[in-house]
């Protein structure tokens, strides 16, 4: 079996475990999510990344302002962020895989914070629908056969009785 393939089953099993890990494939676009309904009108939102939390972007509702720092982290996210003003929902474009790593979001007023973990998986050459397609293959190719076995089974002991 392909090890892409295996790498990106165990991460969809991993998703499940561990909550707000979120897999993308290098070069595609991931949103994290914040939750929120829409930022009140008092709050600040601030997006960190890394263990030293540094700031990347921020969003002022107050003074109706909007801040990317992409140049932060050697320029990393230089053009690569957008942030959903109602929501503060952030997007990563075009990731690399030093985009990988630990997220945070919070609000100073509301009291609100969510982390999120990045795994980007290095590209394939497969679009995202692609290796999704593998997958469902898969998953078909092992419980066709079970499904037959079970049928088999049933059968023979509905003529055994």
């Amino acid at each position: 079996m392909n090890n892409m393939l295996l790498i990106f089953m165990f991460l969809l099993i991993m998703e499940g475990v561990l909550g707000e890990t979120v897999s993308v494939t290098e070069g595609d676009s991931v949103t994290l999510h914040t939750g929120l309904n829409e930022i009140k009108t008092i709050d600040v939102l601030e997006w960190r990344f890394g263990a030293v939390h540094d700031r990347i972007a921020q969003i002022n509702k107050a003074a109706g302002d909007t801040t990317i720092f992409g140049d932060v982290l050697d320029g990393r996210f230089r053009d690569r962020l957008k942030l959903d003003h109602q929501t503060g929902s952030l997007t990563i474009t075009n990731t690399r895989t030093e985009h990988a790593g630990d997220y945070e979001v919070s609000t100073t007023i509301t009291p609100f914070k969510k982390s999120f973990s990045i795994i980007v998986v290095p590209g394939t050459g497969l679009s995202s629908s692609e290796i999704a397609g593998i997958v469902v293959g898969v998953l078909l190719a092992v419980a066709a056969p079970a499904a037959g076995v079970m049928y088999y089974c049933h059968r023979t002991k509905t003529q055994m009785l």
